[in-house]
């Protein structure tokens, strides 16, 4: 794996989280007219040049300044970092940990373009990274065509908030222990000292933050993420302001058969999650000033922690 070795048990607990994880589907594009990062190199175990995030931007409440693709991931560094000589503000940003090349590599043409588009206005632009029908390093030693398997993928920072997505495009990505080379499959963004994580089965995925010495034995994603999945890593504060600024929040009705109601005398826009007993998260959306509406008719009968901010309240779902 890119960030650690997996080697002990461990539980974080969801005070310690920085970051909300949510899970969708949304139809996956291309970029449009994107910046090229390998300008038709082909490429494998390639670093591209470093290129300025044209916004302030943080990962884990540290500010990062740049980013560069290299080998199988992009990274994000800090203003002071220097890539080739420390692992200080330095964050490994992989969509899966999956062995990936430029599909054409040995025909010297690249097929797997590397890029990347800057949207939206001052405020709230996104930096878009892509990667394009890539391969697979360790299709040749298999016995494969070298364009046998192919998959693209985005990276999404937002301005606004710090979120960062990622998306997954077509792909027929189907034996795992080629892909990975027999280590596990999962997503995320770190340092080599901890890491946010998504794994499990990935119609109902988990989130966790992790160190050197509590990530679990065998953490994997069950599959590569089908065509427009999409993972959002939100920060638990936006800009330094807790999403709750007073701990007066209340459920009602509860328990709760088709709709409950989120009730606080004061608290900002921000983000709520569902979770059940064993921590994973269920469903999240965003709340407003006043009374936020919560559908959970679609969960099943049993308990539930409603989650905003340090607020941790436990509902019934008849």
């Amino acid at each position: 794996m890119l960030f650690l070795a997996t080697s002990v048990v461990a539980v974080i607990t969801a005070n310690a989280q920085n970051y909300y994880f949510a899970a969708s589907q949304q139809d996956y594009s291309d970029l449009e007219n994107p910046t090229s990062i390998n300008n038709g190199e082909v490429w494998d175990y390639n670093i591209f040049n470093e290129v300025e995030i044209p916004f302030d931007f943080s990962v884990n409440g540290e500010i990062v300044s740049r980013f560069l693709f290299d080998d199988d991931f992009f990274v994000l560094l800090t203003p002071e970092a220097d890539y080739f000589e420390s692992e200080e503000g330095v964050y490994y940003i992989s969509t899966s940990s999956i062995y990936m090349q430029d599909r054409t590599y040995s025909s010297g043409v690249s097929s797997s373009p590397i890029s990347y588009t800057i949207s939206g206005a001052e405020g709230n632009r996104i930096l878009k990274l892509e990667i394009k029908n890539a391969g697979l390093e360790l299709a040749d030693e298999n016995g494969l065509d070298e364009d046998e398997y192919y998959l693209s993928y985005q990276v999404w920072l937002y301005e606004a908030d710090n979120a960062i997505e990622f998306r997954y495009g077509d792909h027929n990505i189907t034996n795992i222990e080629i892909a990975t080379d027999g280590e596990p499959l999962f997503a995320g963004f770190g340092n080599p000292y901890s890491v946010n994580i998504v794994y499990g089965n990935i119609f109902t995925p988990q989130y966790g933050e992790f160190t050197e010495d509590t990530l679990p034995l065998g953490t994997t994603l069950s599959e590569y993420p089908s065509n427009g999945t999409v993972y959002r890593f939100a920060p638990a504060e936006v800009a330094g302001i807790p999403v709750v600024q007073k701990q007066t929040v209340s459920l009602y009705p509860n328990p709760a058969t088709h709709t409950l109601t989120i009730k606080s005398d004061s608290y900002t826009e921000g983000v709520y999650t569902v979770t059940d007993i064993t921590g994973k998260i269920i469903m999240q959306n965003s709340i407003s000033s006043g009374n936020t509406q919560v559908n959970v008719e679609s969960l099943t009968s049993g308990m539930y922690f409603l989650n905003i901010n340090n607020n941790h309240i436990k509902f019934l779902k008849k």
